[in-house]
């Protein structure tokens, strides 16, 4: 379930629940929004009236501040798992436009310790952290 926040902070805010950590990012509305997925930490969340509230899901087409996926051209090998990013000397695998259970199967096989309550900014972070230290 999408959740918003309704204290807007530069950049967004970062939620711990029971070790959980939720990434409210901003909309290209203005809105933080986060994909929360446990039932327990949604009702947490929403019982804090004057903090978060429901987002309104014909909005989610504005959800993430990253830009769209590329398409694959005709003729291309569309059977890639991952492309690979070029910064700083250091190639390291493209994760935008995984799904949150392709970046926990994933962290899973490289041995960190993700599951799918994490979104998917967590998931891509402690993905990136593993890639640096390798």
């Amino acid at each position: 379930m999408l959740v918003a926040s309704k204290r807007l902070r530069p950049g967004g805010s970062v939620i711990d629940i029971d070790g959980v950590e939720y990434h409210f990012v901003v909309l290209t509305n203005g809105a933080h929004v986060c994909d929360v997925t446990d039932k327990d930490h949604i009702a947490r969340l929403l019982s804090i009236t004057e903090g978060f509230e429901v987002y309104n899901e014909a909005d989610v087409l504005d959800f993430g501040a990253e830009p769209p996926a590329e398409k694959v051209p005709p003729g291309a090998a569309s059977d890639q798992t991952s492309q690979s990013v070029e910064t700083d000397g250091k190639s390291s695998p493209d994760y935008s436009g995984k799904s949150v259970r392709q970046l926990v199967s994933i962290g899973k096989k490289r041995g960190l310790k993700v599951d799918l309550r994490m979104s998917t900014t967590t998931l891509i972070r402690k993905l990136k952290l593993a890639d640096d230290a390798a």
